[in-house]
């Protein structure tokens, strides 16, 4: 069961035997995937992908594993693994957030371990891991707290933002840290978001009112922290 699937059949067949490891436990992931979002819902691109990812990666590893093996260097199949592994990471065309990126890069790696030929380790390593992402939805182990959130405002490029928001945040907020500041509209605005944890009974609405009276009528968002 643990041995590589090129060394128990002929090339042909143990790619066919891999590809249908990749699809069986691509379906497995798509099923836990649209069990954990079913309350946010999910697209139909995201599921195909999952499904489908796992298979093409399984055969384009598969192919390259024996190429190498002719020539006696995995130094080629190597390089492809990661290679791949920075192309879902750094070349997408829609935003995915951590955790739909932590799904695509699940099915990569299925793709990979089974093109390899190792279908135990393949099988066992998916149900594994979506037993451990099914119990962490099922304990809300990765909720986060409704008063955790994040603020993004946006300031002129003259005001003194390090001081001006602080005794707002202070009165709405048990917790609150600068994250990040960058330069907008060609340097000439601020983008600051900030990390922060909402007192409760106050009003969201009242600290955005008093922040646009101090940054000029200009952009404010409140999002969830989990966003």
């Amino acid at each position: 069961m643990f041995k590589s699937t090129f060394d128990l059949f002929t090339p042909f067949y143990a790619v066919i035997f891999n590809i249908i490891v990749s699809l069986i436990m691509g379906l497995i992931v798509s099923f836990v995937y649209k069990a954990i979002k079913r309350k946010e819902g999910t697209t139909k691109g995201f599921i195909v992908a999952l499904v489908i990812l796992p298979v093409i990666v399984s055969v384009l590893v598969a192919v390259v594993n024996l190429r190498s093996a002719e020539l006696n260097s995995a130094g080629l199949e190597v390089g492809l693994v990661l290679a791949g592994i920075f192309a879902l990471t750094r070349f997408r065309s829609d935003p995915l957030n951590v955790e739909d990126l932590s799904y695509i890069i699940f099915s990569f790696f299925i793709g990979v371990a089974s093109g390899l030929g190792y279908a135990g380790y393949t099988i066992i390593g998916t149900l594994v891991t979506s037993l451990i992402i099914v119990l962490i939805s099922a304990t809300r182990f990765n909720q986060v707290s409704k008063q955790d959130k994040r603020l993004r405002i946006v300031v002129p490029e003259e005001l003194n933002y390090e001081e001006v928001f602080e005794a707002i945040l202070q009165k709405y907020c048990v917790y609150q840290a600068l994250d990040r500041v960058k330069t907008v509209d060609f340097g000439q605005l601020f983008e600051l978001s900030y990390n922060i944890t909402l007192k409760k009974g106050l009003s969201e609405k009242a600290l955005l009112d008093e922040i646009r009276a101090k940054n000029g009528n200009l952009e404010v968002m409140l999002t969830s922290r989990q966003q």
